[in-house]
């Protein structure tokens, strides 16, 4: 595990480090008085940029995917099953943190807060596919940040029905 944690950190470009560490000196002081829940949240969004850009090599080329849904013809007519594992993992990745988003108190005090919550996974995720894109650090593609949206989506729902208490028998 240590081995793996230190590849992935000697493998990291220097300006990618440099915006990761400048943003999280703004974090810090940023978070000093915030709730559990926003903390959390903003913790689990570093997990995911480390995941999905501070992991990964970069390369001389681009890629690009710009056939919107592309990845479900792949499954679909196909047989890419190992596709559609690398969906429901975009998915899953984003579903705590919409999960943690909709247990903040400012997004609850919201009048949509899922519609807000679905609005902070597409921003992020946006983010990491420009990112990947202006660095060439992975495929750029619309599917990711519809699959993303949806999964945060998702978390930010669980989490609003989890809030709601039961009906009584």
């Amino acid at each position: 595990m240590i081995s793996y944690a230190s590849a992935v950190l000697c493998s990291i470009d220097l300006r990618l480090w440099l915006i990761f560490a400048a943003g999280s000196i703004v974090l810090w002081h940023l978070l000093k008085r915030q709730e559990i829940a926003l903390r959390s949240a903003i913790i689990y969004t570093a997990f995911i940029l480390i995941l999905t850009l501070f992991s990964r090599e970069g390369s001389h080329e681009q890629a690009v995917a710009l056939m919107p849904l592309w990845s479900w013809g792949q499954v679909l007519f196909h047989g890419n099953y190992e596709l559609f594992v690398q969906i429901c993992l975009n998915l899953l990745l984003f579903v705590p943190l919409g999960g943690l988003l909709g247990c903040c108190r400012w997004v609850q005090q919201q009048q949509r807060p899922l519609l807000l919550i679905s609005l902070a996974g597409l921003v992020l995720s946006i983010s990491i596919e420009w990112t990947q894109l202006l660095f060439h650090l992975g495929l750029f593609e619309w599917d990711d940040m519809l699959h993303n949206t949806i999964g945060c989506a998702l978390g930010g729902l669980a989490a609003s029905l989890l809030k709601q208490p039961l009906p009584e028998p």
